[in-house]
């Protein structure tokens, strides 16, 4: 008998550990997965990072910097509960990417390279934020810990308004700046008696936050779609409709749709095997294309 072929999910197991560079992996979606880079974790939930056919693991040396934090930039991916946060101390960038209050890894670059990685998360759909507040009503919290004598001490910090929150006692601060300052001198004596950063969170807010903004960054205006004249016929109608979704594929590349742009030189079984609802352009001028709306619910 000829040997059956791998599920689908086999087949994303597969492609998980190959990015793994054939490791074990833990049995899980990615957190994130573009075609240029995917989260996803190895075995005992450690966080791997691929991109652009590079794969980046944890390394523990890299999770610890010398000197002072003297810039930080922050992204969020809130929908999908992740983080980037950079710390730039003198001439060298301490990367860390992970998961709200879950498993991080840590990687170290040279300061020159600040922008590229800026640019390369925005793109991939984080926004960049303030170091404290990722909305109105969302603060950071840091936790720091040290292992001492067998026991672990835990020690957190955040700025709320234009109070700092250290080890959870308010600190109230004439400007939201000094409250910021406040906070960066603890963790700077805290890192001095050994403590280093163990997770990152969002909490609910109990005083009022600027809206975090992006200083110097290019106001882009939005790709608009071009008037459609309003469909006389049904076939007119089913031709702007699918204009419309072509246009959001190209405008929105990364957001998800409940529809696909096919074209003739698709294979029949490939648009037979979606299971989906099919509706056939029947214009002159579009009959190569189609469009295959799926269904939302796979029994």
């Amino acid at each position: 008998m000829p040997a059956s072929k791998p599920s689908k999910e086999q087949l994303a197991w597969d492609r998980l550990t190959a990015l793994n560079g054939g490791d074990k992996i833990t049995y899980t979606d990615p957190r994130l997965d573009t075609p240029s880079e995917v989260w996803f974790f190895s075995q005992n939930f450690e966080l791997r990072i691929w991109h652009d056919g590079v794969l980046d693991r944890d390394v523990p040396d890299a999770r610890t910097l010398a000197g002072k934090v003297q810039h930080r930039v922050t992204f969020y991916n809130q929908l999908k509960e992740l983080f980037v946060d950079v710390e730039q101390r003198g001439d060298r960038l301490l990367v860390r990417r992970g998961v709200l209050n879950g498993p991080w890894m840590a990687l170290q670059l040279p300061a020159s390279e600040l922008d590229e990685l800026r640019a390369r998360y925005r793109d991939l759909g984080f926004k960049e934020v303030t170091p404290w507040n990722a909305s109105k009503n969302k603060v950071t919290r840091r936790e720091y810990r040290l292992a001492s004598g067998g026991n672990i001490k835990a020690w957190v910090v955040e700025v709320d308004g234009t109070t700092a929150v250290i080890d959870r006692k308010e600190r109230t601060a004439p400007t939201r700046e000094a409250a910021v300052a406040l906070a960066e001198k603890h963790i700077a004596a805290k890192e001095a008696k050994g403590f280093s950063l163990h997770l990152i969170e969002l909490m609910k807010a109990s005083h009022g936050n600027p809206l975090p903004t992006l200083k110097g960054a290019a106001k882009v205006a939005p790709k608009l779609l071009p008037p459609i004249a309003k469909p006389e016929t049904p076939i007119e109608a089913v031709d702007a409709a699918v204009a419309l979704l072509k246009s959001m594929h190209e405008r929105m590349p990364q957001t998800m749709f409940v529809a696909e742009c096919l074209t003739k030189a698709d294979k029949k079984s490939r648009v037979e095997g979606l299971g989906a609802c099919r509706t056939w352009k029947a214009s002159a001028a579009n009959r190569p294309q189609r469009s295959i709306f799926h269904r939302l619910f796979v029994p």
